[in-house]
């Protein structure tokens, strides 16, 4: 099987990833030939950012940056415009939540998926205020990122048009 081949075994919430065209062409992940949705993670635990980069391969969506702190998110985000947005909250210097109102100002359709270890409803009340698109906790469980990802998929392949 060749990079980006891979699916979703019996999970019909993630679109599967694949080719299209022919044999031998190769082709970035997406549907149908279109341009491919892209997400940036942030986290200042590597292991959480392999860990979510690693569930995202199979997936239709292109892994195409990680950043370990809010200011690199920030830089990441302007210069790549992604569709997506794993954001932790809590990181060292300035927190997700300040990042993430800078962010949606610059990219303002990126949909920013907050991840947080705070189960405190006020956190997350307040990223949402702020622009977040949903939030996951973590530890996460991975058919929670499955199910969240598909639904977050769709939306953006649905304003696409």
């Amino acid at each position: 099987m060749q990079k980006g081949e891979a699916t979703v075994p019996n999970d019909p919430r993630i679109p599967q990833g694949g080719r299209a065209g022919a044999p031998g062409q190769s082709q970035a992940k997406g549907q149908g030939g279109g341009p491919p949705v892209t997400a940036v993670i942030v986290d200042d635990s590597e292991a959480t950012r392999d860990l979510l980069a690693f569930i995202l391969e199979p997936t239709p969506i292109e892994v195409v940056g990680q950043a370990a702190n809010a200011q690199d998110a920030i830089d990441m985000c302007t210069a790549m415009q992604p569709d997506l947005l794993f954001l932790d909250i809590v990181m060292p210097g300035m927190s997700g939540t300040e990042a993430l109102v800078l962010i949606k100002q610059m990219v303002p359709d990126v949909k920013v998926v907050v991840l947080t270890s705070v189960s405190d409803r006020n956190t997350v009340l307040r990223a949402k205020q702020f622009g977040a698109y949903d939030y996951i906790l973590k530890p996460f469980e991975r058919e929670e990122l499955k199910k969240t990802v598909g639904l977050i998929y769709q939306k953006i392949l649905k304003e696409r048009g």
